[in-house]
């Protein structure tokens, strides 16, 4: 069973305190329909072509990255009748690639080590691929029946011994039930490759603009959209 897609919200989590959407806090939301459109984003990775190859202060090419979990990922997701998507499949597995990404909250590679049944909704599955330093914020491949594999982000785990393990708390000073774990969650990206790219090219910006580097063309011309966006739209409250 998939999400129905009107219970879903979609929004881009972007990072850091910095210019380009004029956020101040770790994390915010902005609302999808303000996002700049993105370059070609095939599983070639070519649009890497087009920014500079810096040196940044934290990529996701991390020596914390836990990998170790792909064969038996594949092997369960190919059991379930899914498999990864080809440009998550190339990433994962490129560590120049990953190298190339930059994160100004420390974000690493940390697969998940099986595929989770979102609850709820059987047939539909996740798998985590990436957090924060500090597990603010997490982001999952979302596999649904007969429909593109997406990202979504949360501020819980999902993997139902770890979202027990954290007790999370309500805004009503309860404890969150495991059935309550997409309540907060989004899609932020309609494809690994999507992601990646506005992940990478925001985080550009972020270390670029703190660092008093040039921006390329493809990374200005995305952050004068942004701003522009910002101004005429508004930003979704953090």
């Amino acid at each position: 069973m998939s999400i129905p897609e009107s219970k879903i919200k979609r929004a881009w989590i972007t990072a850091g305190q910095g210019k380009l959407w004029g956020t101040k806090g770790t994390y915010s939301s902005v609302a999808y329909e303000q996002l700049p459109s993105l370059p070609p984003v095939a599983p070639s990775f070519a649009w890497m072509e087009s920014v500079p190859d810096r040196n940044y202060g934290c990529t996701l090419d991390s020596d914390d990255n836990k990998l170790g979990s792909l064969f038996a990922i594949e092997a369960e997701l190919k059991k379930l009748g899914f498999q990864l998507p080809e440009e998550f499949s190339t990433f994962i597995r490129d560590r120049n690639l990953q190298r190339r990404i930059p994160s100004c909250t420390a974000c690493v590679l940390d697969l998940s080590n099986a595929v989770t049944e979102l609850p709820g909704f059987p047939g539909s599955y996740v798998v985590r691929f990436m957090n924060d330093s500090q597990c603010c914020i997490l982001w999952y491949l979302l596999f649904q029946p007969l429909l593109p594999v997406r990202i979504l982000a949360t501020a819980c785990f999902i993997e139902r011994d770890i979202f027990k393990a954290m007790e999370y708390m309500t805004e009503e000073d309860r404890l969150l039930e495991y059935g309550e774990v997409l309540k907060d969650s989004c899609i932020c990206a309609e494809s690994f490759g999507e992601f990646i790219c506005r992940f990478g090219l925001e985080n550009m910006i972020w270390y670029a603009t703190h660092d008093g580097q040039s921006l390329s063309p493809i990374e200005q011309r995305y952050l004068v959209r942004a701003q522009k966006a910002e101004r005429g739209a508004g930003r979704v409250a953090s």
